[in-house]
């Protein structure tokens, strides 16, 4: 008997999740979610996207953008160097549901396009701006949204130009021709929406982390809060024995 779909990426997401689990550098976790996501479905690039606040409002935010074929890695660590999204017009506040990403968080749902230049449903005048400047075009979009233990999304994960080979037995030889297809398929769907859960659990538990040790730090700063966080420890121990 055929085994479910599910049981051919199972291992590959157990390990996945292993890795994700053993990373504790924030920006390294970043890179290695992207990577893995990509290879999941042999995409040829994509943008890791968190949800944050600012004065403006609710935004995401693009962390890291990655492009096998270009070699490009950017990431926002230190300066800007991709664009915020607003999910609300800062004036009326109505939904931005104009851009993929964007829509993505709002609707909570994937979306899959196959062909990115031909699509009238969202604004990708960004996609076609990077596009030009870099000679490449893109064809598909895969966004899944990052959903949380309680179902609020916290980011969302986009691929891009999907590369698989299929064969094709219709030609006159009848042998098998490689075909390069560019649009991503149900099992990719599958497989990065399995894998989202697990991302966003990743980057919670992390973010957790980061605060907790910023707060200790702060607390170890204080003289008083020194003496504190010493009581707080010798108690631990205590209860530990």
């Amino acid at each position: 008997m055929q085994q479910p779909e599910s049981y051919d990426f199972l291992p590959r997401i157990l390990a996945i999740a292993k890795a994700l689990s053993s990373e504790h550098d924030r920006w390294k976790l970043y890179e290695l979610i992207l990577f893995e996501a990509q290879q999941c479905c042999d995409a040829d690039g994509g943008t890791l996207y968190l949800t944050t606040e600012s004065d403006e409002g609710l935004m995401l935010s693009p962390v890291i953008m990655r492009n096998s074929s270009l070699d490009i890695s950017i990431t926002n660590r230190k300066n800007n160097a991709l664009p915020d999204f607003p999910l609300y017009d800062p004036d009326s506040l109505k939904p931005n549901n104009h851009h993929i990403a964007t829509h993505c968080v709002l609707s909570k749902k994937t979306i899959n396009i196959t062909n990115a230049h031909e699509n009238v449903e969202y604004d990708i005048s960004g996609i076609e701006s990077f596009d030009d400047e870099n000679h490449y075009h893109t064809y598909s979009i895969l966004s899944v949204p990052l959903r949380n233990h309680d179902e609020h999304v916290i980011g969302v994960l986009q691929l891009v130009n999907a590369h698989h080979e299929s064969s094709d037995n219709n030609s006159d030889n009848n042998s098998d021709n490689k075909v390069d297809e560019s649009v991503f398929h149900q099992s990719d769907t599958n497989i990065i929406e399995a894998l989202s859960s697990l991302v966003a659990i990743s980057i919670e538990n992390n973010t957790m982390l980061d605060q907790q040790h910023n707060l200790l730090i702060r607390l170890a700063s204080q003289k008083e809060s020194a003496r504190l966080f010493e009581a707080i420890l010798d108690e631990a121990q205590t209860i530990c024995q």
